[in-house]
């Protein structure tokens, strides 16, 4: 017999007791009236008190009798149909089956402190059938929780999936990560594919699994990210202002072309000197920094052109710094793509 058929045959029972109780207690009304009516009996004397009142006692006994089986079977009809019942606005108890025509909601005034509060309730399991979801969650509010996992060596939540999405975030939804290990790679214990970040909110990938394995830096405030290639474009030219003299710093900034508001970590440039003065070289460091014992192009001659490509991590206002050493010399600079 399924739920739906019990809860009918339930409900019937119901009725017919209660019937029956309604019924035993009009007749109990009408022995009693006619009592009244024909007054108190002649008192008994001697071996007929018992006699004479064993009747009234057990006639009225043998109704109150009936009338409280009658209903404790309509008790006991009502207490057998919740659990079958399943219908909207039941209670849901912990450790029965519960299966609702309609959405549940589970209230909770617990405040709970997120990302990692003291305690989590659990024993809820969702399972989707034909189409919907197996557990919905939702949070109102920013710092509620639709649905949190939490796990010391397990799953806090776990997604499977042979053709859709095992983890989705829709809408405007994105996804974070606490720092879990305190600054660069973690040492050991992961799995290959697993991804953290640590206290400097630089984000690593593993790539081999072992002690310590092997990992990639994916982001990070230091990490240029990914390359976007751009038509080559002329960002700088002395030749249009004036020749680069001696120990003269000039800034130049890839910011005329590339989006606006993006932040660039490095640049690859072409660089050329041309019109160059006896010998020198050129140097080039981020904007803001310090000048580096090093060069990005040399010469050796007057009258010289000499072009040199580059790659160079930019500072302040998505500009490196480039510097003439030794003489003076034409510098022209053409973006060829960057990095952020």
């Amino acid at each position: 017999m399924d739920d739906s058929a019990e809860l009918v045959e339930m409900q019937a029972a119901l009725r017919a007791q209660a019937e029956l109780i309604a019924e035993l207690t009009v007749r109990l009304g009408q022995l009693e009236v006619a009592q009244v009516v024909a007054g108190p009996p002649a008192a008994p004397t001697g071996a007929n008190l018992k006699e004479t009142e064993q009747p009234a006692t057990n006639r009225r006994g043998f109704l109150r009798l009936a009338g409280a089986a009658a209903a404790g079977v309509a008790v006991a009809a009502v207490a057998g149909a919740q659990p079958a019942a399943a219908m909207n606005g039941d209670v849901v108890t912990v450790g029965n089956s519960f299966t609702g025509v309609g959405t549940t909601t589970i209230n909770n005034t617990t405040s709970v402190s997120l990302p990692l509060p003291v305690a989590i309730p659990s024993g809820i399991k969702g399972v989707q059938i034909d189409n919907g979801n197996g557990v919905w969650g939702k949070a109102d509010g920013s710092a509620g929780a639709g649905v949190f996992g939490e796990s010391n060596s397990g799953f806090g939540i776990l997604g499977t999936s042979e053709l859709g999405y095992a983890l989705f975030a829709g809408g405007r939804g994105r996804m974070g990560l606490n720092a879990h290990v305190s600054v660069g790679p973690p040492p050991t214990g992961y799995a290959l594919g697993d991804i953290v970040r640590d206290a400097a909110g630089d984000m690593f990938v593993c790539v081999q699994v072992g002690t310590p394995g092997q990992w990639r830096k994916i982001a990070g405030l230091g990490t240029a990210g990914s390359f976007h290639p751009i038509d080559p474009v002329r960002i700088f030219d002395s030749r249009t202002s004036a020749i680069l003299q001696p120990d003269a710093a000039v800034n130049v900034s890839v910011s005329s072309a590339i989006p606006g508001g993006v932040v660039a970590r490095a640049a690859t440039v072409n660089i050329t000197i041309t019109g160059t003065v006896n010998s020198g070289y050129l140097t080039a460091y981020p904007a803001g920094g310090a000048p580096p014992n090093a060069s990005v192009i040399n010469w050796n001659n007057s009258g010289q052109t000499i072009a040199n490509g580059s790659t160079l991590k930019l500072g302040t206002s998505n500009a490196f710094t480039v510097v003439s050493k030794l003489n003076a010399t034409n510098v022209l600079v053409d973006l060829l793509g960057y990095w952020s």
